[in-house]
């Protein structure tokens, strides 16, 4: 899967007030109700929201920018490619530029186990694991021991850095 690959939401109509977009989509796919989406722009922008307005035999849906303040000039007969949440959470560690990354070895932290009467226990060495963010492989002492993490924390296998990350390749991506 490329960029090219993913489904299109073409803009028909800006809302300048809240901002919304209205527009068709040019396959149903990740679309719904309340759904969250990633509009975007230039290959490596991304804008999250939630279509609303879901008007599914006419394919025709709205956009609603979660920040407001981070939504770009959009001029109605725009095209522009768009990721569900899943995929799009891990689009954006694999094509967001601006993250620094790191060869690490896990090594286990403690843990705070919170009770139902709301006392808590420190368990030494209790937090055992992370998971790849992309594949969602175990990091742990016994498997992918070394990974990389990047500056905002994502945790990503050295499979998926090599295959994915340092190429900027979606190809895991596999149903647009």
């Amino acid at each position: 899967m490329n960029m090219d690959d993913l489904p299109v939401f073409v803009v028909s109509a800006v809302q300048q007030d809240s901002p919304q977009l209205t527009g068709k989509v040019n396959r149903w796919r990740w679309v719904g109700e309340g759904h969250i989406a990633y509009l975007c722009f230039g290959g490596n922008k991304f804008v999250e929201g939630k279509f609303r307005n879901v008007r599914r035999f006419r394919k025709i849906v709205s956009f609603a920018f979660k920040d407001p303040d981070l939504a770009p000039e959009i001029k109605p007969g725009e095209s522009i490619r768009y990721f569900d949440s899943y995929w799009g959470e891990r689009a954006l560690i694999v094509l967001d530029r601006s993250l620094d990354w790191q060869e690490i070895s896990f090594e286990p932290r403690d843990a705070i186990k919170t009770f139902h009467d709301g006392t808590k226990e420190e368990i030494p060495g209790g937090w055992d694991h992370e998971h790849c963010a992309i594949c969602w492989a175990t990091i742990s002492q016994k498997e992918n021991q070394d990974f990389m993490k990047s500056s905002q924390d994502d945790c990503v296998c050295l499979a998926c850095f090599h295959n994915h990350v340092e190429p900027r390749n979606i190809d895991f991506i596999k149903e647009a």
